[in-house]
């Protein structure tokens, strides 16, 4: 088992809210801490571009980014929203080839622990039971979306 580092804590608990690894046992959890890459970023800097290929997963340690979608109408850069530390985007790149669906921007420095969708399949590889969890999960984010676009929200 790896050394429990508060780094590690801080990533145990990112993870344990992503709805795909809520149901992972914290061994499993640990394989996905070991693959986590760190990464800084200066402010200003655009860290994933909408309509690009996805190929991260990507959890704030510290700073704060910026989340913009295309409006399709004039292609105008609407704003969705900030998130700050403990937070998290990007998750779908590990197990979709969608393209990203936003653009984020650091605005101010940022560090981030970074999942990268070859190390995330690799553990895949490894635990294959962990693959239905994360399927039966995505399964019920659709519905759950589907259901709030239908009801207006």
């Amino acid at each position: 088992m790896a050394k429990r580092t508060d780094e590690n804590r801080q990533l145990l608990k990112i993870l344990e809210s992503v709805d795909f690894f809520e149901k992972l046992k914290v061994g499993q959890l640990e394989q996905l801490i070991e693959k986590i890459k760190k990464l800084s970023v200066p402010k200003g800097r655009t860290v994933i571009k909408e309509g690009e290929p996805g190929d991260a997963f990507y959890m704030i340690s510290s700073g704060k980014v910026s989340i913009w979608h295309k409006k399709s109408l004039f292609n105008k850069d609407i704003f969705l929203t900030d998130q700050g530390p403990g937070e998290f985007f990007g998750e779908m790149a590990l197990v979709t080839n969608h393209p990203r669906s936003a653009t984020v921007v650091a605005e101010t420095s940022c560090d981030f622990y970074v999942l990268y969708r070859n190390d995330f399949k690799e553990i895949l590889m490894k635990n294959p039971n962990i693959s239905g969890m994360i399927e039966k999960a995505l399964r019920n984010r659709q519905v759950r979306s589907t259901q709030k676009r239908s009801e207006g929200k």
